[in-house]
């Protein structure tokens, strides 16, 4: 239970809770087996409210699937009368003592709070008693002093009076956890259907996350292990997006995409589901900004693509004009749209505005000039040199260049590559000059193919750069 009480650190690091006494048990509140003591006393305005926080947590609660009930009052022990009284009360601050005379008699026995009844026996045979005498409700009691009800009933008759004037007020201490970030589940009846599976796996996800965010932690890694009926044959799958999250849909689908792809001939009877977690990420958010947005999205789409073995990323703009050099792929959204990498005085305000400068099918943007001009789908990272054969069996569509692309003449690099080349060290030969001039041409191959080739001016060789589909 005290993994289940994680849950609802979100609404205030203060909570308790204790299990319910047997003789509550199988009574009034059987499908309960636990109190949860919550101090919303300064975190209840984040919720909109003590009427927002509460119907936020009941619905936690039954989501966790759990039955409940749920009051708010000044003392814990009220708090338990008014739950047991109504399904979902309120009591309005300072009023607890006035709210508390309208119950009958009998609620008595749930006037505990953090700290059971030592001795039930006593509160019921002090209940039927005052019944006998004609008292209905908890309020025929406020004319007896608290010096009357303890000589007559002892240490418990003390405290019923402290708590029926709201005068009895435990503080409730912060929730430190300890519990694994784990989940176990015995099927009664294997399963064979990724469907069912999948369904059952939907639950243990809920009770994780929602202890994720109770912990405010972020999941890096989720491990799902299948025991199989036969044999002890089992399944072990690893969920791992390509940044930490608390997103559950975003795990559900990744586990999804990986259950579809089992073959449960031999049926799977019970599961355990394991969460690594990492330091949540904090952040200032706009008033106006949506919560789910198209970053979500973005996430979810790398993380499949990166468990398909398709290595993913992020256009990020580079101050090139060289095609091949005007890009490159970043593994993180978070490195895309970093201020650092959008504030490069290097590169144009125009170039890196929102999401105009990123995208998962890179379309190079390395000058406003050619921003109109087609660009191959496939654009090679090296160029490929064509040698004079290869460039005959090539139909070229224009005498004429389609585009011109050079590089500033003052500009200079090492180039090792064509110092290697050359058996030429840095040393001997200095910087080298990298300004470069290429003709741009389109052609056709032989079977088909629509390329995108150009002409080293300083050379005269001819390289090929990309595909067009």
């Amino acid at each position: 239970m005290k993994a289940v009480v994680e849950a609802f650190l979100k609404y205030s690091p203060r909570v308790q809770s204790r299990p319910v006494a047997p003789l509550e048990r199988g009574v009034l509140h059987g499908n309960a087996p636990h109190w949860v003591f919550i101090d919303i006393g300064s975190t209840s305005h984040l919720f909109h409210g003590e009427e927002g926080l509460m119907r936020s947590a009941m619905s936690l609660a039954r989501d966790l699937g759990f039955g409940v009930q749920c009051a708010a009052a000044d003392t814990p022990a009220g708090a338990q009368a008014f739950a047991m009284a109504h399904h979902e009360f309120i009591s309005p601050p300072g009023e607890e003592r006035e709210r508390l005379k309208e119950l009958s008699l009998p609620l008595l026995l749930h006037l505990e709070g953090l700290e059971a009844w030592t001795k039930p026996s006593m509160v019921e045979n002090l209940t039927a008693f005052f019944m006998m005498l004609g008292f209905k409700t908890i309020g025929d009691l406020s004319r007896f002093t608290a010096a009357s009800l303890q000589e007559r009933w002892g240490e418990t008759g003390g405290l019923l009076w402290k708590r029926l004037n709201a005068q009895d007020r435990p503080a409730i201490s912060p929730l430190l956890p300890t519990e694994p970030l784990e989940d176990y589940v015995h099927l009664d009846f294997p399963v064979s259907l990724v469907s069912l599976l999948l369904h059952q796996t939907q639950r243990s996800l809920d009770f994780l996350f929602a202890r994720l965010q109770g912990r405010r932690l972020f999941a890096q890694k989720l491990t799902l292990i299948l025991h199989c009926e036969y044999s002890k044959a089992q399944h072990k799958i690893e969920i791992e997006p390509k940044t930490p999250s608390r997103n559950r849909e975003l795990f559900a689908t990744l586990l999804e995409n990986r259950l579809s792809e089992l073959n449960l001939e031999n049926p799977i009877r019970d599961f355990e589901t394991h969460v690594i977690p990492c330091p949540e990420k904090s952040q200032q958010l706009d008033f106006f900004e949506p919560r789910t947005s198209d970053f979500d999205k973005l996430q979810t789409l790398m993380s499949l693509m990166g468990q398909s073995s398709v290595k993913p990323g992020l256009y990020k703009i580079e101050p090139s004009v060289l095609p091949e050099k005007s890009w490159h792929l970043v593994a993180s959204p978070e490195e895309a749209y970093s201020p650092a990498a959008q504030a490069a005085p290097e590169i144009p305000a125009s170039l890196v505005s929102g999401s105009e400068a990123l995208a998962i099918a890179p379309q190079p943007r390395y000058g406003e000039s050619v921003m109109r001009a087609p660009r191959p789908t496939r654009l090679l990272k090296k160029p490929l040199p064509l040698s004079i054969e290869e460039l005959q069996r090539l139909k070229i569509l224009s005498n004429n260049p389609i585009e011109r692309l050079e590089s500033a003449w003052w500009e200079s690099d090492a180039d090792e590559t064509d110092a290697d080349a050359n058996g030429c060290a840095e040393e001997n030969c200095g910087r080298r000059s990298s300004w470069q001039k290429r003709d741009y041409y389109f052609a056709v191959s032989n079977e088909g193919q629509c390329l995108w080739i150009y002409q080293d001016l300083r050379t005269e060789e001819y390289f090929l750069h990309g595909y067009f589909d």
